[in-house]
């Protein structure tokens, strides 16, 4: 049964019995690159790695990737990154903004990685298909939102996320210009404002503040990340203020 779940999500069958097995040893370190025995001696770990499979293949059915990124697993890459980078670029989004949208749905599902180095394990695949899901939805507009800014300089967008999905919207402002930025949503919620270059230091980051106000320091797109670690649905209200 657990493996018709597995095909009918056209995982790579080598990658998600890597994917358990990590997990696995991760649990039983005396276990490392051990094969389970069929015998009786074994039968309580290969109960456990089952529970384990059954536990990881519905986490990743939650995360509802697209066919594309479920069949990509086990196969992703640099240059897979290098990619998704450059063509979220050409939409004035830097991937830190889309990698903070990525992080809080993959964290949601996975909060045990959280300040782990899973990049290079079998669990970082799960991480950069979920990154490919993000940069399409950011590139098509479906999570990334232009800010244009009218006579008197005052600005107001509003929406809802799912647990653990995000938004992203940027706006193209001037050095010397004040702005006041203020965010009202849920208390599990995290907001991050970027300046037009990654040389400068983040207004705020993966931040619980919800306001920031000043004189901005560069010209160019500045980026606006809201992304929720709440269970339910929240609503989100963003309130700009620039002036010259």
């Amino acid at each position: 049964m657990l493996d018709q779940r597995r095909a009918n999500l056209e995982i790579n069958e080598k990658f998600y019995v890597q994917l358990v097995n990590e997990a696995f040893w991760n649990k039983y370190p005396n276990q490392q690159k051990r094969q389970l025995g069929t015998g009786s001696e074994d039968a309580k770990l290969r109960e456990e790695w089952d529970k384990l499979a059954f536990e990881l293949l519905t986490r990743i059915e939650l995360l509802n990737l697209s066919r594309t990124a479920r069949r990509g697993l086990g196969s992703y890459g640099t240059a897979d990154l290098t990619r998704w980078k450059q063509q979220v670029n050409q939409v004035r989004l830097s991937s830190r903004a889309a990698y903070d949208i990525a992080d809080s749905k993959f964290f949601h599902k996975f909060p045990d990685q959280r300040g782990e180095k899973f990049i290079d394990k079998s669990i970082g695949q799960v991480w950069q298909g979920i990154v490919g899901d993000t940069i399409k939805a950011l590139t098509s507009g479906k999570s990334l939102q232009r800010i244009e800014f009218a006579a008197g300089g005052v600005q107001q967008v509003n929406g809802t996320l799912e647990p653990g999905d995000g938004k992203a919207f940027t706006a193209k402002l001037s050095s010397g210009q004040f702005m006041e930025v203020r965010l009202a949503t849920d208390v599990n919620a995290l907001f991050s404002v970027y300046g037009p270059s990654r040389k400068t230091t983040p207004l705020l980051e993966d931040s619980t503040e919800r306001e920031w106000s000043g004189e901005l320091p560069a010209s160019g797109f500045y980026e606006f990340v809201v992304v929720s670690q709440a269970s339910q649905p929240i609503n989100y209200r963003l309130n700009f203020r620039v002036e010259d």
